[in-house]
């Protein structure tokens, strides 16, 4: 069974129900994981090893999203939808290891300084210097800390996401557990007839 945890929720950002909310959640991590697709190419002109790990894993990762999606989070069959947690916190960890490693390749191995400054860049500089000012940053370390702003935020939004979809994952485990003791017969679907199990843990499946 998925672990509960402390971080439950009820709706998606307040307004959406869990199901509809995970459906969005999906949809989105499917989007995301298309681009692997365009990185097909790499494969046949000589593109870095981790660069094409990368793009075979987004490939293998968005089939995986479409099954746990038609399979999992619209029938509510809570135990792919509890293999669908599961991979999605593992999905986090791997996306957050690739962008460690770009990110120690960007900074550590690429070559900026044929990049770093234009001759006027330079000119501008000296003069900033002479003047007592700030010189003006290269183009590629300002877009780098905007970046790195992006990516923070974005993944604070993916973790997130990933305690909505598991507290999906315990709704669902939850109500299949009550319907099924209870001889009750759900006539709705299971994240809206049954939110109100997300306090009540005694229900729990073993």
């Amino acid at each position: 069974m998925v672990a509960p945890t402390k971080l439950q929720f009820k709706k998606c950002c307040g307004i959406v129900d869990l199901q509809r909310g995970v459906v969005l959640i999906t949809v989105f991590a499917l989007l995301n994981k298309v681009s692997g697709f365009f990185g097909i190419p790499t494969l046949f002109y000589g593109g870095g090893i981790v660069s094409i790990i990368s793009y075979i894993y987004s490939i293998i990762a968005s089939i995986a999203i479409v099954y746990f999606l038609f399979y999992g989070v619209f029938p509510e069959n809570p135990k792919i939808i509890r293999y669908y947690s599961i991979f999605y916190w593992i999905d986090l960890i791997a996306n957050g290891l690739f962008t460690i490693i770009f990110g120690i390749w960007w900074y550590l191995v690429v070559d900026h300084l044929p990049l770093a400054e234009t001759e006027n860049q330079k000119s501008n500089n000296e003069t900033a210097t002479v003047l007592g000012t700030s010189p003006t940053l290269p183009a590629w370390k300002t877009e780098s800390a905007i970046a790195i702003a992006n990516l923070v935020a974005v993944t604070f939004v993916h973790i997130y996401f990933a305690f909505v979809v598991n507290s999906y994952a315990i709704l669902v485990q939850k109500s299949q557990s009550y319907f099924s003791t209870s001889g009750i017969i759900a006539t709705s679907r299971i994240s809206t007839s049954g939110v109100g199990l997300l306090d009540n843990p005694q229900h729990d499946d073993d």
